[in-house]
């Protein structure tokens, strides 16, 4: 191929040493019995668009072809690109096409389609011919029907020119060289829809159909002229989770089959399938579209397979930067020692970021590999999706308690009691292996989110990254008070009696507020002793009342702070922006005093993905690998609040005062921020609300929910302060005896 090099671009080669087998199903062997193994080899390609020219940022077609990775893309103007990357130089060349349209590979190139028109191009993406489809097209509107191409494997096109089209997932259409109809064909009666059609090197064609039950998977040959189907190939997937997404055709009549989980080899002559590798093994993940944006598939000119991913991740911030990943199998023979299945836990399906920390440590670990095992399923949102959640979260808890749940815990949305959990021995104390560990120390972390993490002195789940909330005011009003506690509060309301406490608060909210952080003030879990029918309780109960009155929603936040028609701000801190933010709402200095308790600091820190080990795992140091790897410098700069560990927020702090980023920017409620590189002044703010920092946040628990149960009657006026203060009292009481 005629290259020009259009771009500058970096190479980076990740081999990858691995040394294992497929995990499950059929193993692959030789005529003389010998193992096989895939092992997958990485290459990270870092693309670096010229600046002057417009950023090609919309990857949406992605394929692989002889030597060479394409990556359709498209510009504002709707136009076209198709960038082609030389595996063996690097080198990257583009070519802008007609417009807009949808691509699909072939064995004898690739062709595009739109506008009743098939566009054919070589493997150099050179136009060669056209197919007018209007006539065919015409004919299926005169019958009623209509073309519903889908994205994905659903055109291709054989060296004679035949056309195949699957239209609206059931029905299959043979379309000759000049776009006229040769054969009309339904899906088969006991399949729910066709998911793909292909054909062969050698001129076979086959359709890919999908049973009624999910995972079931049917390959039929089809004879093209007469629209007729063979018979159904019913054992070509045997793992879990196959899906097919991709087909490539290679070698005559046999062809690589790429499904969610793992990639075989259909072999023609003994019209069977071999079982390549293992996707999940090795960290590849496939994006459930097929040649969505997230992978590409293809035959590589040595008759390998291949997937392309495309990241979309940028180097160093660089907004001129994309990076694509590149995934080729080794053939290696030999017997290869497996590697080690470590199971995480998850009440919830996980989101990409988790899913992206297990694809990396399954990458490049030597030794283990993770898998999920979720117990609420995809389609919970339904009428009973309480029950649902209950069943899933008591499934989830017996496992763990009885050691038969997982290697891994992971909680996104903080509803384990990990403290109560590890002190029963379910979970692993993690100080031990960090005490071990020649990598890394307690001293590496930040050292009030370790402490934070730990109870009673044992670390049973730990969190990547953290945030903070605060309450803030201005330095002009709450500066008098020595000490935020109740009274600190009540004086404030009382001195501003026509003004609110809260932005878009009412009373349940205000108490939520008051009492989330100082529950320890009422209440002692160990001794079952509580005082919720105290004096400074029922003054609780009655600020939280007189203070709760609801403001116009649609008003300016930042005008009413600053004419003092409300008073205090619930402000999260998930980064270094909103230190210049936040004085911008109340237009003067302001004291970051928290929410009021016993602590000497109100800032709660909250931290969001918590992972712990199992205390009955047999693979704990694999597990602590994985955990560990959440705290190294590629994890910790990916974060999305702040990251854990000192060195990486320090390096935060760091680029925040090297800003030289958008000078202005719109935030919520119509204030308007400049910003600007941090100060030494602002550092020091931050660093301190961080390091002074001991509360925790957590959700409801069983006493908060009483407590707002019962202070509900009194908002309503049913009960008066002191009748519902005795309730709470006795309820609670009863609880810590019951519990104790």
């Amino acid at each position: 191929m005629n290259k020009k090099k259009r771009y500058s671009i970096s190479v980076l080669l990740l081999l990858v040493v691995m040394t294992i087998t497929a995990c499950s199903g059929k193993q692959s062997d030789s005529t003389d019995n010998t193992v096989v193994a895939y092992k997958p080899q990485y290459s990270k390609y870092e693309y670096t668009f010229d600046k002057s020219k417009e950023v090609y940022s919309n990857f949406y077609g992605m394929f692989i072809q002889g030597d060479e990775l394409y990556c359709i893309s498209s510009n504002n103007s709707r136009m076209d690109t198709v960038n082609i990357i030389d595996i063996s130089t690097g080198e990257h060349s583009e070519k802008r096409l007609d417009s807009t349209a949808s691509y699909y590979r072939t064995g004898m190139g690739f062709v595009g389609f739109k506008s009743k028109k098939l566009t054919i191009y070589d493997e150099n993406f050179d136009k060669t011919g056209e197919v007018d489809l209007s006539k065919f097209i015409a004919e299926l509107n005169a019958s009623g029907e209509s073309l519903l191409i889908y994205n994905g494997s659903n055109i291709t096109m054989d060296t004679e020119g035949n056309i195949g089209i699957v239209s609206n997932m059931n029905t299959l259409y043979m379309v000759d060289a000049n776009g006229m109809l040769l054969s009309r064909t339904e899906c088969p009666d006991n399949m729910s829809r066709i998911e793909m059609v292909f054909v062969t090197n050698a001129g076979s064609w086959y359709i890919v159909c999908g049973g009624m039950n999910y995972g079931d998977t049917v390959f039929y040959p089809v004879d093209i002229k007469s629209g007729t189907f063979g018979d159904g190939m019913e054992d070509i997937l045997y793992g879990d989770n196959n899906t097919v997404v991709d087909i490539c055709p290679v070698d005559a009549d046999d062809f690589y089959i790429f499904s969610r989980n793992y990639v075989y080899r259909y072999i023609s002559e003994s019209s069977t399938s071999e079982e390549l590798c293992c996707l999940r093994e090795y960290g590849v993940e496939i994006d459930s579209q097929g040649m969505g944006v997230g992978s590409g598939f293809g035959v590589f000119s040595d008759d390998t397979p291949g997937i392309i991913n495309y990241t979309g991740s940028q180097t160093d911030g660089d907004a001129d930067v994309r990076n694509i990943e590149l995934v080729t199998f080794v053939k290696t023979e030999g017997n290869a020692a497996k590697r080690t299945e470590l199971v995480v836990a998850a009440i919830y399906e996980p989101t990409f970021k988790e899913r992206e920390a297990v694809m990396r440590f399954n990458k490049y670990n030597p030794d283990y590999y993770i898998t999920f095992k979720t117990y609420l399923d995809e389609d919970y949102h339904t009428d009973d999706r309480k029950e649902k959640v209950r069943l899933a979260q008591q499934s989830f808890n017996n496992d763990l308690v009885s050691g038969k749940g997982a290697d891994i815990y992971f909680s996104p949305y903080g509803e384990l009691d990990f403290e109560n959990l590890g002190e029963k021995g379910a979970l692993a104390d993690l100080y031990e292996f960090i005490d071990e560990d020649s990598d890394i120390s307690r001293d590496d972390f930040v050292q009030s989110i370790l402490k934070a993490m730990e109870y009673k002195g044992k670390l049973y789940a730990v969190s990547p990254d953290f945030s903070l909330n605060t309450i803030v005011g201005k330095k002009s009003l709450l500066g008098q008070y020595d000490k935020w506690d109740y009274n600190a509060v009540y004086e404030l309301a009382k001195s501003h009696p026509d003004a609110i406490l809260f932005a878009n608060s009412n009373q349940e909210k205000n108490l939520d507020k008051f009492m989330a952080y100082s529950l320890d003030m009422f209440y002692n879990s160990d001794t079952a002793e509580c005082g919720f029918d105290s004096e400074q309780f029922i003054k609780l109960l009655e600020l939280a009342k007189g203070s709760g009155t609801e403001y116009d929603s649609s008003a300016d936040i930042g005008e009413l702070l600053k004419d003092e028609k409300v008073l205090l701000y619930e402000a999260p801190i998930m980064s270094w922006e909103a230190i210049q933010c936040l004085p911008y709402y109340f237009g003067e200095d302001i004291s970051y005093v928290g929410y009021p308790s016993n602590a000497e600091s109100g800032t709660v820190l909250r931290y969001y993905y918590q992972w712990a080990v199992s205390g009955q795992s047999q693979h704990k140091d694999g597990a602590w690998q994985f955990i560990k790897s959440l705290f190294d410098d590629a994890y910790q700069k990916s974060c999305f609040y702040f990251p854990v560990m000192r060195a990486s927020f320090d390096d935060e702090i760091t680029e925040a005062m090297n800003y030289s980023g958008r000078s202005k920017t719109d935030l919520a409620n119509g204030v308007e921020v400049q910003l600007h590189a941090m100060t030494q002044a602002e550092a020091e703010e931050l660093c301190q609300l961080v390091d002074n920092a001991t509360l925790v946040y957590k959700p409801y628990d069983t006493v908060e929910s009483i407590i707002r149960e019962e202070a509900k009657y009194f908002f309503d006026g049913v009960r008066s302060a002191e009748e519902t203060a005795a309730i709470i009292q006795n309820r609670v009481k009863l609880y810590l005896e019951e519990n104790n």
